[in-house]
């Protein structure tokens, strides 16, 4: 699913990491007046990239996710996040289909990363979704995942409005006082216990879940029906269990994956 006939068709894989991976950009000159890119220096490459990953088929499910570029050389731009497999690089937030292709990316470069004035309001996380879902089509019932890094009920909102649906686990810090069981109440209910609550202008629900823990979920478009079941550990009864699950935990745990497909492993700088 991610093969590229136009790359494939011409050389086998070994010979394309090598030629990538002593891929080098000299640029002479001084950035313009007035620059502010933190990535002028390889910018045109980064634009043919991009435009080549937007005229790709938009997929029905799709998902946005941060992405780490394993990188140790010199880059203003350049991040160290701990918790992450690859904790040294470029930070790259990432658009892409369930099939694991690249739809559109955003280079994180600082705090003015994505947001346009238009969207300045809902922070930083909100506005590069809207930034990378503006080439899905709308009324279109495509559909976007993304983490509780992305999820508040306002982008969820606006995203609706723009007639693209869209699921996402949220922090309780997020959730603007819906009235839900506390998590530290809600941990004691039996595992595939669950809770929802519908906004008064019924355009988003909140779904909580109980799986190894409280499990938050907020979405315009999927709650707690149809569910299924998954299969559990029980440490208790010492054997596999079958354990309730939302249809809105389903859709996301189906369609989150996509980001890490992606074979942004490395970046030419």
């Amino acid at each position: 699913m991610t093969r590229v006939d136009r790359i494939a068709n011409v050389m086998p894989v070994n010979r394309y990491f090598l030629l990538r991976t002593n891929l080098h950009i000299n640029a002479a000159r001084e950035p313009d007046a007035g620059n502010t890119n933190k990535f002028w220096k390889v910018k045109p490459v980064l634009d043919a990239v991009r435009n080549c990953c937007v005229e790709l088929p938009r997929e029905e499910y799709c998902a946005v996710d941060e992405q780490m570029i394993p990188f140790t050389g010199r880059v203003p731009a350049k991040q160290v996040i701990k918790s992450k497999p690859n904790p040294v690089g470029i930070k790259n937030f990432v658009l892409c289909g369930k099939s694991g292709r690249a739809l559109d990316f955003e280079f994180y470069q600082g705090k003015g990363t994505g947001i346009p004035q238009e969207t300045k309001h809902l922070g930083l996380s909100a506005s590069v979704v809207i930034l990378l879902t503006n080439t899905i089509p709308r009324q279109m019932k495509y559909k976007i995942c993304f983490d509780n890094y992305f999820t508040g009920i306002p982008l969820i909102r606006e995203l609706k409005s723009k007639g693209i649906l869209s699921v996402g686990t949220a922090r309780g810090n997020r959730l603007m006082g819906c009235p839900l069981k506390a998590p530290n109440k809600f941990k004691k209910e039996k595992r595939g216990s669950m809770e929802m609550k519908v906004s008064g202008e019924g355009d988003i629900c909140v779904v909580r879940w109980m799986d190894n823990g409280p499990v938050t979920l907020v979405s315009n478009f999927v709650g707690i029906e149809s569910k299924d079941q998954v299969r559990r550990w029980s440490a208790a009864a010492k054997e596999h269990i079958m354990v309730d699950r939302p249809k809105c935990v389903q859709v996301y745990n189906d369609n989150m994956g996509g980001v890490d497909k992606v074979g942004f492993s490395y970046c030419p700088l």
